[in-house]
């Protein structure tokens, strides 16, 4: 069954003014099937939730395996307050740099990976500014393959003001990319290290409050999976686990990080009372 935003009030404590956020999907893993909806066609700032789609491209190109340069140039053109990983003029395997957009939420490594795979589609391109717009330019054909719609990107990081995405589309490129065992691994930790291709380790901590045991908002259920903010926008898109069944939780449009925490907890536990209502229904049923 699907429910809409406004039939959850009922019986249940919402935030004062409604909810935080402009757009929401639910969907059931299990089934596919959504049952909760807000907004859901309509378009808003991605922020790094862009990074998912940029994702999605490169692993068209190459594998988790590939080895990659940290080039200087690409590490310039981190803006100032960006998240990033703290990337060095090193060598990365691909799964490196899918980890540091991921869980640090990368500025870095978006441009690195961009950089690099900017190159491979047009190697005779004279600057990084170039290898940057040809990878774009892929990017945006590959969006238009894969029916992403909704999405238009103009930066590999999503510190772009004029991009636009819908949770449709962010629904479809976060379950395509969790088929991948590995990318389940990377988002689900709190904190992720990992062992460079020169044998050195780093850690990255995650952007997602709820897998921080030390956040009020902490929940063990939650295995990843993506964070995004620019300005005044706050995204998020959650992987949700009760034991039973596997939701996926995307969120547009918060305006602060609060209130994209306080919309996601909400709906995670009207899951859980929906869920308890239709098993004791069914207990009853039996008996």
């Amino acid at each position: 069954m699907k429910y809409r935003v406004n039939e959850l009030t009922w019986g249940f404590k919402t935030n004062k003014n409604g909810f935080n956020g402009e757009s929401f999907l639910v969907i059931d893993n299990a089934s596919g099937s959504v049952i909760i909806s807000k907004n859901e066609n309509e378009k808003y700032n991605p922020a790094s939730i862009a990074k998912l789609f940029v994702i999605d491209y490169i692993l068209t190109m190459a594998d988790k395996g590939t080895i990659i340069e940290g080039e200087k140039d690409a590490l310039k053109l981190v803006k100032k307050g960006s998240s990033k990983a703290d990337l060095n003029p090193d060598k990365y395997t691909l799964e490196n740099l899918i980890a540091a957009m991921l869980v640090p939420s990368g500025n870095d490594a978006a441009y690195v990976v961009a950089n690099h795979f900017g190159n491979l589609i047009y190697p005779n391109a004279q600057n990084i500014k170039d290898r940057i717009k040809y990878f774009m330019n892929g990017l945006g054909e590959h969006l238009k393959t894969e029916g992403y719609d909704d999405t238009v990107l103009y930066d590999p990081s999503g510190y772009d003001y004029d991009a636009k995405t819908s949770v449709k589309d962010i629904e479809s490129v976060t379950n395509k990319l969790l088929k991948h065992e590995w990318i389940r691994n990377i988002v689900k930790q709190a904190t992720y290290t990992t062992t460079l291709p020169n044998g050195k380790t780093v850690s990255w901590k995650n952007t997602n409050d709820f897998l921080n045991d030390k956040s009020k908002v902490y929940n063990p259920k939650v295995e990843g999976m993506k964070t995004g903010s620019l300005g005044d926008v706050f995204n998020l898109v959650v992987l949700y686990n009760d034991g039973d069944r596997e939701f996926l939780i995307c969120s547009l449009g918060s305006h602060s990080n609060k209130g994209r925490y306080e919309d996601v907890s909400f709906i995670i536990k009207t899951i859980d009372q929906l869920r308890n209502c239709v098993s004791s229904n069914t207990q009853k049923s039996i008996q």
